[in-house]
């Protein structure tokens, strides 16, 4: 007869076999999103005011599979990339190696690389005209 701990040992392995499994049945899904860009909206506390919020824009560069995770019955992952964004006060803020989730990353709010270039090079201008 197997022990308490014996039948534990057994039983994680096939929790640990499942979601491997999981993970190598999604992740192609979630691999496709590299090199993808996002126009979301942003604001501190989310006011019913729309001027407090602005965009932020972040690209989407590596996700690998130890990025994935499970939620409940979900797959989720995190990504690695880099976001900008000019909040409304005027700060600018840019993140490298930006670790967020991709679940937070909408269909609607996918913007094509040109628009992510132009927005950036939008900023660069704004930056390279202050008065420093």
């Amino acid at each position: 007869m197997k022990t308490k701990k014996q039948l534990q040992a057994e039983l994680k392995q096939i929790e640990e076999k499942e979601l491997n499994e999981l993970i190598e049945k999604h992740y192609p899904e979630f691999k496709k999103l590299e090199g993808k860009c996002f126009k979301v909206r942003n604001c501190y506390s989310c006011p019913k005011n729309k001027s407090d919020y602005w965009f932020k824009y972040i690209k989407i560069l590596k996700i690998e599979k130890e990025d994935l995770y499970q939620s409940g019955e979900n797959i989720f992952a995190h990504f690695q990339g880099w976001s900008f964004q000019t909040d409304k006060f005027g700060r600018i803020s840019v993140e490298f190696e930006y670790n967020n989730y991709v679940n937070s990353m909408s269909k609607k709010n996918e913007i094509t690389n040109e628009e992510f270039k132009a927005a950036w090079l939008q900023l660069q201008e704004k930056l390279s005209t202050a008065d420093v």
